[in-house]
């Protein structure tokens, strides 16, 4: 993979979804760059839903998951009182 350094310096927020009934098998290509970005230490969130396909019913809540991540983005991180507590009990 070439630009591993430049891509996790960048600030970039990735994010891949693919069902796993594409009729189009796009799911195979974003499996594909799932693990290269994997082997290669580059954050980014991966879905795969299960029995989704190019089209149909699975669309709106992939939809709002894909929204759900940008608003996570755009807003920044929040606080977790209870990762914050967990951690805080394992020290």
């Amino acid at each position: 993979m070439h630009n591993v350094e430049s891509i996790k310096t960048s600030g970039i927020n990735i994010y891949l979804e693919a069902g796993t009934d594409d009729f189009f098998l796009l799911n195979e290509g974003t499996e594909f760059l799932h693990q290269m970005l994997l082997q290669n230490g580059i954050q980014h969130e991966y879905r795969l839903v299960l029995g989704g396909n190019h089209i149909g019913n699975t669309l709106p809540p992939r939809f709002l998951n894909m929204l759900d991540f940008l608003a996570r983005i755009l807003n920044g991180p929040t606080d977790d009182p209870v990762l914050a507590q967990v951690l805080a009990s394992l020290k």
